[in-house]
């Protein structure tokens, strides 16, 4: 399912994670919950995502998803644009059990472009936060 609007989306505000929140960004009935992903992506992708879906980007060739959403805070901040905020998504598949998803430990990917996660939610990474 893809959503259409963004308006539509709940934004979770930023909560400055640190080590006694584990880093969490999102509240904990969703990051407990095994069918509830994350992805991090620059927030200029946003509007694409929500018009046409989640897509590989070659060379990639699928689209991943993190358990936990401090796997995403890493990665955004690790590839980040100094000056650019970013996003981590969070979505919910209806299973994970399907063909076209490799189920990982920490995380998955999704190697069916029409299999497609329902955005539940986002946070905005502010461009200045430092995460340690």
């Amino acid at each position: 399912m893809v959503n259409n609007e963004s308006a539509a989306v709940p934004e979770y505000d930023f909560p400055w994670p640190n080590e006694d929140k584990s880093y969490a960004l999102f509240p904990k009935e969703l990051e407990d919950d095994p069918l509830v992903l994350f992805h991090g992506t620059a927030k200029k992708n946003f509007e694409s995502i929500l018009k046409d879906g989640f897509k590989a980007h070659p060379p990639l060739e699928s689209v991943s998803y993190a358990k936990n959403s401090v796997y995403c805070l890493s990665h955004v901040c690790r590839n980040r644009s100094p000056e650019d905020d970013d996003l981590v998504i969070a979505v919910r598949f209806e299973t994970l059990d399907t063909q076209g998803i490799a189920n990982n430990t920490q995380d998955i990917h999704v190697y069916e472009p029409e299999v497609q996660p329902t955005i539940i939610g986002y946070c905005t990474i502010p461009h200045d936060f430092e995460h340690k």
